[in-house]
């Protein structure tokens, strides 16, 4: 007999925050990985004895799809009271029979078969594997588990578990859905936004509401922008006049004088050839810069080289501004890509020119490859 192998990955280093009531965990709070050491609260070897319940129920609907075996199984990170940050495991099937499933996410009826083409809806088997690990999560369940009371006394007669009904919350579907896979069209937890390219003119303000666009979504999502710095362009910016930032150019500086600013922002000076005030000068990028949360921030100078001027100031204002951090204001509804974090830079749209953000998801991903074995 021929047979197929499908290596599993849960994993939920994305977020911490969605490993709530102990997660998911293969391993019992007695197991020897622990060391004997038993979870220190009643409430936490609960949470382990919910994380076993949802690993059985894996494992259960696994066989229902045709796996022969779940083999491998190695647990990455978790303790007797933490949950693990990742599970890998090989599912086994034999060759000659494909993998099926039906769904109760997508088709609350459990009327329509999923598997490949010409049979269910024509989806690969690795979706179909996804698809059975979503579903096993997708509803709560409870059942009578053991449960290890560390607030018992010990000794050689005392009784130190005991059965209790335990629910193991779903998963997988919900606003707040842990579980998730490319083609399962649940709202997903939006972690947080990320400044990708800041913007190349500016324009910009402190409380701009970006409209994202890019990727798959029924609802795209908009973010705030929260802290702004300088756009990395020249004096023309700094005409004095709204939404124009100003410039005071101080004295005694030299063509080629590195200016670092309060904001770590740097500035070239262009011209004149001095010593004399600045009238020309470049916005520089620079790692070490510090955001601004007032649209009318003063940037004042901490140091230049390679000559000695002093006085050079910035006055912030739109035109010269773009985004450093932002914050999630609607999380849209994406279908996500499984495997990926971080979907490409989508663009953004605000008071200002186009800067780009990455959208970083919270929650598990469930990712499925078939091996050449």
């Amino acid at each position: 007999m021929k047979f197929k192998y499908f290596e599993v990955t849960l994993d939920d280093a994305l977020d911490s925050a969605a490993t709530g009531e102990g997660f998911i965990d293969p391993r019992e709070a007695t197991d020897a990985a622990f060391s004997g050491t038993l979870p220190s609260t009643l409430a936490l070897s609960r949470d382990k004895a919910r994380a076993n319940l949802r690993w059985k129920l894996i494992l259960d609907a696994l066989k229902e799809s045709g796996a022969v075996d779940v083999s491998d199984v190695v647990v990455t990170g978790g303790t007797q009271d933490a949950p693990p940050t990742a599970i890998t495991f090989k599912a086994v099937y034999e060759s000659d029979k494909l993998v099926q499933a039906y769904d109760l996410i997508t088709d609350t009826t459990g009327g329509t078969l999923f598997g490949p083409t010409g049979l269910g809806t024509g989806e690969t088997e690795i979706q179909t594997i996804q698809r059975v690990i979503v579903n096993a999560l997708s509803e709560p369940v409870t059942k009578a588990r053991f449960v290890f009371d560390p607030t018992l006394l010990g000794g050689k007669n005392t009784i130190t578990k005991k059965f209790e009904d335990l629910t193991a919350a779903n998963l997988a579907t919900g606003a707040t859905a842990i579980l998730r896979r490319d083609d399962l069209e649940t709202p997903f937890t939006l972690a947080s936004a990320v400044v990708a390219v800041e913007g190349t003119t500016g324009g910009y303000s402190v409380a701009d509401t970006l409209t994202i666009t890019g990727g798959t979504s029924s609802v795209g999502a908009t973010v705030d922008v929260d802290e702004v710095i300088p756009a990395n362009i020249d004096e023309t910016a700094y005409g004095g006049t709204p939404p124009d930032g100003v410039f005071d150019g101080g004295a005694n500086y030299t063509l080629g004088d590195v200016i670092t600013l309060n904001d770590g922002t740097t500035v070239t000076v262009d011209a004149p050839a001095g010593p004399a005030a600045v009238t020309q000068f470049t916005v520089n990028n620079s790692t070490t810069r510090v955001g601004q949360t007032a649209d009318d921030a003063v940037l004042t100078q901490v140091s230049v080289a390679p000559t000695g001027g002093t006085g050079f100031t910035l006055t912030l204002n739109d035109t010269p501004q773009v985004p450093f951090s932002l914050s999630v204001n609607n999380p849209g509804n994406y279908t996500i890509v499984v495997g990926v974090a971080s979907p490409a830079a989508t663009g953004g749209s605000g008071g200002g020119n186009a800067a780009t953000v990455t959208l970083v998801w919270s929650g598990l991903n469930v990712n499925v490859t078939q091996l050449d074995i």
